[in-house]
């Protein structure tokens, strides 16, 4: 009970005070939030006490007057506690200040900020009719996978991601929108919005006016960071962009196992055939919300300047994951595999192995590369092998679990 109430104590220091109960006799939100909290903290103190001690790591973090960053990203890049993620991820993009005593005052001129935006580009209704025209046809089609409920069905929650989009799309300065950023400020609303209520636990009157609206310019704020994490291949030509990140996936494939890149070749598989989607939607559409998360964490941790190289590196890993099957497989199996990749039922385990390659991945090809600056052929001959005796081991293992 002692962690169950500091973490209550953590959420109420963290909203705004003078939270009272709505004359209707439901708890406004923040309340209701907390005890969603607690009965969550309940079932992982019984269920994986793993998890429990990781929360009360994230806790001590989170509760000190001034958040120690480095200790705080550190920390997420190994998975945050989806009760505080919210908050981590607002922290880490640079939203919200580390020091708490500035944290509310920060919130306040940020969400001021945005309803003036809003002001500006709604007031007089008009609108930029092909780019409203676009979101609104995406929008409706928008499904995370692993969604429980109906959420959103809400015109509120689809007015917010509305607005977010548009106004994103004409502030950018290096792109507009584009078929895909749905899914990703989608994404990003649904993790705001558990700060508030589980979105499986959402119904239409749990929301007021007020929290909707400091939902909306969160979601807009944190969006828009996030994005200018991946602006080195969301160009003014989304085209040149997008064959620089598919080139840079395959650079990646190249160094970690190149026959495989050779097989594609000769088979005619090509990274613009399977890939776009990975870029544009942030591979919201290949995993479920929960695993989507859990690789964002890891994004959001390495920070704006690492972020999009990250992201290349885990989409090669995903292709290395199922190398051995792909190249066992011609044109139509291989692109058929790689369009419909087997990650919807994948266990937690599963996404974390993934980010562990990814993070290998990129570790061997930076060591090439500075072999390759100082021309130290012998050591690169020999990184190489040591890669491909991984790559022969991984096969036994392959073989035995089969």
């Amino acid at each position: 009970m002692n962690k169950l109430w500091r973490l209550q104590t953590f959420i109420q220091d963290f909203f705004p005070k003078g939270q009272k109960r709505r004359t209707d006799g439901q708890l406004s939100p923040p309340s209701v939030r907390t005890q969603n909290l607690q009965e969550s903290c309940l079932s992982v103190a019984v269920v994986n006490q793993d998890e429990e001690r990781k929360l009360d790591a994230f806790l001590q973090i989170l509760a000190r007057p001034v958040i120690d960053f480095e200790e705080l990203r550190s920390a997420s890049w190994k998975g945050i506690p989806e009760q505080v993620r919210p908050l981590c991820w607002q922290i880490l993009l640079g939203y919200v200040p580390c020091e708490s005593q500035y944290r509310l005052q920060a919130l306040e001129r940020k969400r001021s900020r945005y309803f003036e935006l809003t002001l500006s580009y709604f007031k007089d209704a008009a609108e930029d009719e092909s780019t409203m025209m676009q979101i609104d046809l995406d929008i409706p089609r928008t499904i995370p996978r692993g969604l429980e409920g109906n959420c959103l069905e809400d015109v509120r929650l689809q007015q917010i991601m509305r607005r977010t989009l548009y106004i994103w799309s004409m502030e950018n300065e290096y792109t507009t929108y584009f078929q895909g950023l749905t899914d990703v400020c989608c994404q990003m609303m649904l993790v705001l919005l558990s700060w508030y209520v589980e979105p499986s636990r959402y119904s239409e009157n749990m929301l007021d006016a007020q929290s909707c609206s400091q939902l909306e310019a969160d979601t807009y704020w944190c969006f828009s960071i996030f994005m200018d994490g991946m602006k080195h291949y969301h160009t003014d030509n989304l085209n040149i962009g997008m064959e620089a990140a598919l080139h840079r996936v395959r650079d990646v494939v190249e160094t970690i196992d190149e026959p495989l890149l050779e097989h594609f070749d000769r088979e005619g598989v090509m990274m613009m055939q399977f890939a776009v989607r990975w870029m544009l939607c942030l591979l919201t559409r290949e995993f479920d919300l929960s695993s989507v998360s859990r690789i964002w964490d890891t994004y959001i941790a390495e920070g704006e300047h690492h972020m999009s190289d990250f992201h290349f590196h885990l989409c090669a890993s995903l292709i290395l994951k199922f190398r051995h099957q792909l190249k066992q497989m011609d044109f139509s199996e291989a692109l058929t595999m790689l369009q419909h990749l087997p990650t919807q039922e994948w266990k937690t385990e599963e996404t974390e192995e993934l980010i562990w390659r990814a993070c290998v991945s990129r570790e061997v090809q930076r060591r090439i590369q500075y072999l390759c600056l100082i021309g130290a052929v012998t050591q690169i001959t020999a990184l190489r092998a040591m890669v491909k005796m991984m790559e022969q081991a991984e096969t036994i293992t392959s073989k035995k679990e089969g």
